[in-house]
């Protein structure tokens, strides 16, 4: 996919995933996805309190991010971040608070015990900028390859909404990407170019085509 595994280093831009045990979900109801989606616009800043809540949230103003977030989707048993480290150890600091307290807030609500994630997370370092795009289209594409929905802008769980300009949230660095297209209608039209090309993929890849 043009990215590599490496040292997590500041300044670099990292595609990171992971997915539920045994590939169970980490979500199942539209609060879940939400709390997630907090979660992480949560712990990308440094210095925020330890315990995730609405109030904490509201409370992030102004506070220097550890890391930032350019696309992200989040899938019933996976999810994917594109992320850029800001400091040192930053992607490792993100990660182990807003995974831990995710973790938590999952198993006490649906009444289960043990890891919610397979493991450690996996993070590939993105080695050119012009890869970005790409990256980020396949995040977006990822509900539209399930059939979830028939366009990417149609879910509510990644950035696509973001990029848009017809989300509420704001947790992303969009013009990272953005910036290298004349206007957020041409970066969807980008991203809905590859939708066929890539539902093609997963049915070879699941022995459904013909």
């Amino acid at each position: 996919m043009g990215y590599r595994k490496d040292i997590i280093a500041t300044g670099e831009i990292y595609h990171v995933f992971n997915r539920g045990v045994e590939k169970r979900p980490i979500v199942t109801t539209q609060y879940d996805c939400q709390r997630w989606v907090d979660t992480i616009g949560y712990y990308r800043f440094i210095g925020v309190p330890t315990q995730f809540s609405l109030k904490n949230l509201a409370a992030t103003d102004g506070l220097d991010q550890q890391v930032s977030i350019l696309s992200y989707c989040l899938m019933p048993n996976h999810f994917h971040l594109l992320i850029e480290q800001l400091v040192d150890g930053g992607i490792t600091t993100f990660m182990q608070r807003a995974m831990l307290s995710y973790s938590r807030y999952y198993n006490l609500k649906h009444d289960r015990v043990g890891p919610l994630m397979q493991g450690p997370y996996r993070a590939r370092r993105i080695v050119t900028p012009e890869l970005l795009p790409h990256i980020s289209r396949y995040h977006h594409l990822n509900p539209v390859v399930a059939d979830m929905v028939s366009k990417p802008e149609l879910y509510n769980w990644s950035s696509m909404k973001e990029y848009l300009g017809t989300s509420s949230t704001t947790i992303c660095d969009t013009q990272r990407i953005l910036g290298q297209f004349e206007s957020a209608d041409r970066y969807q039209a980008f991203v809905h170019d590859q939708i066929d090309y890539a539902r093609t993929l997963d049915a070879v890849k699941h022995g459904s085509w013909s």
